[in-house]
């Protein structure tokens, strides 16, 4: 088991995943989100999203939000 030490305020969200040859490799996901407010640069807050989110039924609605990950590496 390992340990991620995130001396930021950046969310992150490791995940192991299998490559084509069915080997493990880790990745960390990291996302940072910012606005300006007037010359100053702030952070916003900015969650990792980690399945596809709807307007609604995802029969028939729109995509709202895509998931922050790959499908294979």
């Amino acid at each position: 088991m390992f340990s991620l030490i995130n001396p930021t305020r950046l969310h992150t969200q490791p995940q192991l995943l299998l490559d084509a040859h069915g080997e493990e490799r880790l990745l960390l996901v990291v996302k940072g989100s910012f606005e300006f407010a007037g010359e100053v640069l702030r952070p916003t807050e900015a969650m990792i999203v980690l399945a596809d989110q709807y307007h609604g039924d995802p029969s028939y609605t729109s995509l709202l939000d895509l998931a922050e990950r790959l499908a294979g590496v």
